[in-house]
């Protein structure tokens, strides 16, 4: 072959190698965290997905009030996130300092009112495999259910107006299965027949800690708690749904404190006053 065809043979083939060579240097990129997958619609918003590095703990911080910015954590298998932004500019600021994953709300405020009104709503869906510390300042984080083992423990440190929603959406259900007994006889009189109920839940938690200063806690109908050390400091307030379940409580409220709750519930949150 004379050179000048090898020039030629080597310059096409240049030309159709670069686009896949950059595809899959983008790929390996957007699966590192390195890049953001960016799509429009048509009406000029905004959504952002990409993958989260590697992670100990959560901080979710928004403009101090909870109604505004809010986080959705939601199992997942791998770390990524999605949101969408209203407008081209991009009010989200996802970064990892260390073993912090930041999460911020970076909108400024052009209003002389400095009210929920003058701020633009907006949400991010973190989907992780597992948390462990989540930190929570001005904001509003909800979690319904999580893909943790049995003996993980889960702190909550809310502060500035934060707020953490637990076990609202989802579903609870009872489940009834006939069981044969025999208690050891061999007479066919002897088995025993019963219907044995198990009771399943989305929102359950096992090992809670939740430190809250002048924020809000929610537990929704589908939050069934095994053991939650639960502070409330300050003008904080705790809401429980009435079918809302905590099989272990210890921990403080502050007289300051607000508790919106059935008597039954209101009655054991009483046992954390006064220390």
């Amino acid at each position: 072959m004379k050179t000048s065809n090898k020039i030629l043979l080597g310059f096409f083939m240049l030309i159709f190698a670069a686009p896949v060579l950059l595809f899959m240097g983008f790929r390996s990129k957007i699966k590192k965290g390195e890049f953001t997958v960016t799509r429009t619609d048509a009406n000029g918003q905004f959504t952002r997905k990409g993958a989260i590095k590697p992670y100990k703990v959560v901080k979710v911080a928004g403009p101090f009030m909870p109604e505004v910015f809010s986080c959705y954590i939601i199992p997942a298998g791998t770390a990524s996130y999605a949101y969408t932004n209203y407008g081209y500019d991009d009010s989200i600021n996802l970064q990892q300092k260390g073993d912090t994953l930041l999460v911020t709300y970076e909108h400024v405020n052009l209003s002389t009112n400095n009210n929920s009104d003058s701020y633009t709503n907006l949400s991010v869906n973190l989907y992780l495999p597992e948390i462990n510390n989540v930190i929570i300042q001005g904001a509003g984080v909800f979690i319904d259910s999580m893909n943790a083992r049995t003996d993980t423990a889960v702190y909550f440190s809310l502060k500035k107006w934060a707020k953490l929603t637990l076990g609202k959406f989802g579903s609870s259900t009872t489940v009834s299965a006939a069981v044969t007994e025999n208690p050891g006889n061999s007479v066919p009189d002897s088995i025993i027949n019963r219907l044995l109920s198990t009771e399943k839940s989305t929102g359950r938690f096992n090992k809670l800690n939740i430190i809250a200063t002048d924020s809000y806690v929610d537990f929704g109908m589908h939050a069934w708690m095994k053991d939650l050390n639960l502070n409330l400091h300050g003008n904080s307030t705790i809401e429980l749904n009435g079918n809302s379940r905590i099989e272990q409580l210890t921990g403080f409220i502050s007289d300051s404190a607000i508790v919106k709750a059935n008597w039954k519930n209101i009655r054991r949150l009483a046992t954390l006053t006064g220390k």
